[in-house]
């Protein structure tokens, strides 16, 4: 009994140090179904407009959100098992909250950007020193709506913002240290729906609204400064934007087509813009949001206005396919999607009907979900709370492969 514990142990280290040294090929994946579990998390009156989501690598999941009954920012999440929902600020006779947009660190430290609207200001939120710091980040005159926020590999803050008095795109980093903001497109009328990612190197990638020419434009700063171009020129495109980038840097951006009514997507993996039809239904494509999982396959949540429900659509098997993911009355605006390490897709979206933040999520059934695997998830969680930088937890993400794939 002692020699074969010793042996296990020995197995066990071999794995890591193997793993450490040499690396690791991610095991391939089977066929998926997805199985979606819908929630209510908050039935207070009045909140979950302006909703955004961001999700750790093992699921815990984090929703900023406007309270529009008490005119403050919320905050949910279940990092301790069940759903938990407190108040980030409400300032008396203050309207604060809209436009919410939350990312975490490397360290799973949460950070928010919205709009003051009483001050009409640009405003920050973060916990990442374990209460609330709340500074104003933009005091202009009319700027701060349409806000998107993202972080770096570094632990530094990037937010894309839009400028209503001069009509431009702004934007703002705490990458040296102190916040700095500037102008990121100062043609005329741009700005509107923004939405900001980070690639690996950490360049800055931002999509948004051409309003004077009604078309879809990206800026970028990867070569050292920002450069603009348009997305797509067709007529009566670029509302609701949504961006990402993939493993390979390449961007994918999701908007909605205004001219037919229809969601659109456009990405440049090509090496050239690219932009196609997603869902040619009646009436849909608002308040999207694009998330790419780990094998680069693209997810996007979006409004069908004609019918008042929440969809979804994917290009996971190869094409687009497009599904409704909550069919009741009136629900499925303000919608924003992440996923997990397990490629588990996550949606925080509003229901207009009762006034309430509903939540919806996936699970994938390939095999890999079993009970045999529990304390293995329930491990990983546990040690990469907080305390693991994002390169340990590539190195833990292959181990739980090797795991499943030897106990499949």
């Amino acid at each position: 009994m002692c020699n074969r514990r010793k042996f296990k142990l020995y197995v066990f280290w071999l794995i890591w140090f193997c793993v450490l040294a040499f690396g690791f090929q991610t095991t391939t994946r089977a066929a998926t179904t997805e199985t979606w579990k819908t929630e209510t998390v908050d039935d207070s009156e009045d909140v979950g407009k302006y909703t955004s989501i961001a999700v750790e690598s093992w699921g815990k999941v984090h929703i900023s959100y406007f309270d529009d009954q008490n005119n403050c920012l919320k905050y949910l999440t279940n990092d301790s098992g069940s759903w938990e929902t407190e108040t980030v600020e409400k300032i008396e006779n203050r309207i604060v909250g809209m436009y919410s947009s939350i990312a975490l660190d490397s360290l799973n430290n949460v950070h928010i950007s919205y709009h003051d609207d009483t001050k009409n200001h640009l405003k920050y939120a973060t916990n990442a020193d374990g209460w609330w710091e709340i500074p104003t980040i933009d005091s202009s005159d009319n700027v701060g709506t349409y806000t998107s926020i993202a972080c770096d590999s570094s632990y530094n803050v990037h937010i894309s913002y839009y400028d209503e008095m001069n009509r431009h795109l702004k934007y703002a980093t705490n990458e040296s240290g102190l916040w700095v903001d500037g102008t990121a497109d100062e043609n005329e009328k741009v700005g509107k729906y923004t939405s900001i990612a980070c690639d690996s190197p950490n360049s800055v990638h931002i999509s948004y609204y051409d309003e004077k020419n009604h078309h879809l434009k990206y800026a970028t700063n990867e070569s050292g400064s920002w450069v603009d171009y348009t997305a797509d020129e067709n007529e009566k495109v670029g509302k609701y934007t949504s961006i990402a980038c993939d493993s390979s840097r390449d961007i994918h951006i999701s908007y909605y087509d205004d001219g037919n009514g229809h969601l659109k997507y456009a990405t440049n993996e090509s090496g050239a813009w690219v932009c196609k039809t997603v869902d040619d239904s009646s009436n849909v494509g608002k308040y999207t949001s694009i998330a790419c999982d780990s094998s680069d396959n693209v997810h996007i949540s979006y409004y069908d206005d004609g019918k008042g429900h929440l969809k979804y659509a994917t290009n996971e098997s190869g094409s687009w396919v497009d599904e409704t993911v909550d069919d009741s009355s009136n629900v499925g605006k303000y919608t924003s999607i992440a996923c997990d390490s397990s490629d588990d897709v996550h949606i925080s979206y509003y229901d207009e009907g009762n006034g309430h933040l509903k939540y919806v999520s996936s699970t994938k059934s390939n095999g890999n979900n079993s009970d045999d695997h529990l304390w293995f998830k329930c491990f990983i969680s546990t040690v990469t709370d907080g305390c693991w930088k994002k390169s340990h937890l590539e190195i833990l993400r292959g181990l739980r492969a090797i795991w499943e794939r030897t106990t499949d």
